[in-house]
């Protein structure tokens, strides 16, 4: 139970990745009524292991972990700071891993909500969007620190009624590359497919440094761009374009 040891593969580059951080955002191209303009997100979460079925974090193993996360986004030019939207993530994920391949199968309830500031400002509604889904990642490690990845997503339970039930995930990533004795540089790209959004490509690009990364406490800098669909799911059928500077913990 609760084994130690780096046991989960993450994708660096995903909008919706639990990790603790929070990020100022400049949209170009606004999902939302507000437009374009400076908005603030931030989320917390994690993933982790609970169980070690089997074999051990420096070798191949299976294990089943944990994970959860919510995201909210802000408007930051409104003297209230409106509150957008928020995102909820719950993942079941089962890990096999075999040399230098390892493979992800997890179960995902995934809902959003509209914020009260931003009904009561517009006059809007909700969608009510809530999905369960499996989601099934490949990872393939490409030397010591960079991955390749591709998987897909099948939703078992959808609202609101008539969305598609299909998604794709691709992408490559390197989780570290050593900058100085108290630095490790990261970067990676990540595109998602859902098919609610046409195939409209969600490209998501995301560098940094982590400063002391072999401490638990380790923190990072963080440079993202995204182009596509919106990862708030309320905006999901809503094109964005951001570039972002903020902090996490981890990667």
């Amino acid at each position: 139970m609760l084994p130690a040891g780096d046991l989960i593969p993450r994708v660096l580059g995903d909008q919706r990745e639990p990790r603790l951080s929070g990020k100022l955002i400049a949209a170009t191209e606004g999902a939302t009524l507000f437009g374009s303009g400076i908005e603030g997100e931030a989320g917390i979460g994690r993933t982790f292991p609970i169980y070690l079925f089997s074999g051990s974090a420096d070798g191949d193993y299976v294990a089943l972990a944990l994970g959860a996360g919510v995201w909210g986004r802000f408007n930051m030019e409104t003297a209230q700071k409106h509150f957008i939207s928020s995102d909820w993530n719950f993942r079941v994920p089962v890990i096999i891993k075999r040399g230098a391949n390892s493979f992800a199968l997890s179960y995902n309830h995934i809902s959003s909500h509209l914020g009260d500031e931003y009904i009561d400002r517009f006059d809007a509604f909700t969608i009510s969007y809530s999905i369960d889904n499996l989601r099934a990642i490949w990872f393939r490690s490409v030397g010591e620190q960079a991955e390749v990845y591709g998987g897909g997503t099948f939703a078992m339970n959808i609202t609101p009624q008539g969305f598609e039930r299909w998604g794709a995930q691709f992408g490559a990533q390197l989780r570290a590359i050593r900058l100085t004795s108290v630095a490790d540089g990261f970067a990676s790209i990540d595109v998602t497919l859902d098919q609610n959004a046409d195939w409209d490509p969600r490209i998501s690009i995301r560098s940094g440094v982590t400063l002391f990364p072999e401490s638990p406490n380790r923190f990072s800098f963080v440079l993202e761009g995204l182009t596509g669909p919106s990862p708030q799911g309320e905006f999901l059928l809503n094109h964005e374009t951001f570039v972002s500077l903020g902090v996490s913990v981890g990667y």
